[in-house]
């Protein structure tokens, strides 16, 4: 889990209250050419001395995706093409920020920690400049913080923490299959994370209209029927090969509705399904009904 801060909303302070839980990923290392036997402050950050790396934020991104977990936080800056790269790779983040009238408060707060006076220049001068980008982020979720509030007020780290489902990942699971899921969510971790990636992957419908073979995203299975799955509006339209009752000779490619799976509580998601095209899963548990795929 990741949580991007501004700048003075008590990141290091809540790393310190949850060490074991709670990191406090620090980008100086990536932004500056620091030397590896001094030890550097508050002080020492917008330091112009400094020598800075442009392209900073790729390597940084790279170290964030490296080091997040689920059962951890990590705590990063909310700089701005940090938040634009974790955006393009899918990332979800928190993003944490105070109210835009602060402004005096966190001024305050910044000479208070020691922070040098360009470091002070740069997010006081800029502070609309800021908040504008920040009010403008439509991919994270927001918690705004009241003048006098600090990271530890409002976040639970403990719950945050706890296992659980994505809203877009629950409403692929039929209901009792969800019911069973829950029960031992712990266990059923990296099920849930496949489904998130697979989930992520899935052509929008009419996407694969020009493929030879067709991906198969999911498998959804009751009996001798199967559904498998290869286009998803990511709303309730699915698009898809259908074998209903084992019946090869009346199989066919169709349109149908996730509600209608997911409803029915006989029906599965298949948590353990190969990543391969519609076509190869056919051959490989029908092998003399279905051609072979070419790939």
């Amino acid at each position: 889990m990741i949580i991007a801060a501004f700048s003075g909303v008590g990141k290091t302070t809540l790393a310190k209250l949850y060490p074991k839980k709670v990191i406090d990923f620090v980008c100086m290392p990536y932004k500056y050419k620091l030397d590896e036997n001094k030890k550097y402050t508050e002080n020492d950050k917008a330091n112009p001395e400094l020598e800075y790396i442009i392209g900073w934020e790729e390597k940084y991104v790279e170290a964030i995706k490296k080091n997040m977990s689920d059962d951890k936080i990590l705590l990063i800056p909310s700089a701005y093409y940090v938040l634009k790269l974790l955006e393009e790779e899918n990332i979800p983040y928190i993003l944490c920020y105070p109210q835009r009238k602060a402004r005096n408060i966190y001024k305050k707060r910044y000479k208070r920690r020691g922070n040098s006076e360009p470091f002070i220049d740069i997010f006081i001068k800029g502070w609309n400049g800021f908040m504008d980008n920040l009010e403008k982020d439509s991919y994270g979720e927001h918690i705004v913080l009241e003048p006098n509030q600090f990271l530890s007020d409002v976040i639970d780290v403990e719950k945050l923490l706890e296992p659980s489902i994505p809203a877009d990942v629950t409403k692929l699971i039929p209901i009792e299959q969800l019911e069973v899921t829950k029960m031992s969510l712990s266990a059923y971790q990296d099920c849930i994370e496949n489904l998130k990636i697979r989930l992520q992957k899935c052509p929008n419908i009419g996407e694969t209209d020009s493929m030879k073979e067709h991906p198969a995203i999911f498998h959804y299975f009751y009996g001798k029927t199967d559904f498998y799955i290869c286009e998803y509006n990511k709303e309730n339209l699915m698009f898809g090969y259908v074998i209903l009752n084992g019946d090869l000779d009346n199989s066919e490619w169709g349109y149908f509705g996730l509600s209608d799976l997911t409803e029915v509580p006989q029906f599965n998601i298949d948590y353990y399904f190969e990543e391969q095209s519609i076509e190869a899963a056919l051959y490989k548990k029908y092998p003399k009904h279905f051609k072979k795929p070419e790939s």
